[in-house]
């Protein structure tokens, strides 16, 4: 996994911004390549990205 330049992962980094409830479901989409962060390592989910995640899971 690539690491930033503080040395730390980006899922982490984006977790940080997630509710306690959805991480570990986020976090299993995003080890699978189904959604990622955005390049401020936030994470803004959206309809879009959740039809994303749909489709992706589904093939």
């Amino acid at each position: 996994m690539k690491l930033n330049s503080g040395g730390c992962s980006p899922i982490n980094i984006v977790l940080a911004s997630i509710s306690p409830w959805a991480k570990e479901s986020v976090t299993t989409a995003m080890e699978h390549n189904m959604m990622k962060g955005y390049p401020a390592d936030t994470f803004k989910p959206t309809r879009a990205e959740a039809a994303t995640v749909i489709l992706k899971s589904i093939q």
